[in-house]
């Protein structure tokens, strides 16, 4: 009876400490910000591509991949942007084989329309995507960087 009581209580006290211990590390994590992928979950502003025309640049890529005339400096696609009425127009800067992946490095415009309907360039953004090609033209985007540049008017 004795030894059941004894047992009993260093489970209690290891209870309390666990929980104790628990509680610290959760008040430790609430108080150094936001993770790493957190931060990275964060929206962008509303001057950036959105997930979806990341979506579209990618199939971009691909449409520019799969046109040998078209694969090379100065090339470009136009896609349409789900997220806003504007044109996007992809263009092919460069691609290449480096560190055992491609990297297409390209630039993005953002077409939008003024009062008199003629569209003129509303952002322009410079970007690099490094991905591993795979079978039947897909491939895994692995990086995708923005540099954005100063708005046109």
């Amino acid at each position: 009876m004795k030894k059941t009581m004894r047992n009993l209580l260093a489970l209690a006290i290891l209870g309390c400490v666990l929980f104790w211990g628990t509680g610290l590390a959760m008040a430790d994590q609430q108080n150094e910000g936001p993770s790493a992928d957190q931060a990275e979950a964060a929206p962008l502003p509303d001057d950036r591509l959105t997930g979806m025309d990341v979506l579209l640049m990618q199939n971009a890529v691909s449409a520019l991949w799969g046109k040998g005339d078209i694969a090379q400096p100065g090339g470009e696609v136009n896609v349409d942007s789900l997220s806003a009425p504007e044109h996007v127009f992809v263009e092919l800067i460069e691609l290449g084989w480096h560190n055992k992946a491609w990297v297409f490095r390209g630039q993005v415009r953002r077409m939008a329309p003024r009062n008199d309907g003629i569209e003129v360039v509303a952002a322009k953004e410079l970007f690099s995507m490094r991905f591993h090609k795979v079978d039947k033209g897909n491939f895994y985007l692995d990086e995708l960087k923005f540099e954005p540049l100063p708005n046109l008017e």
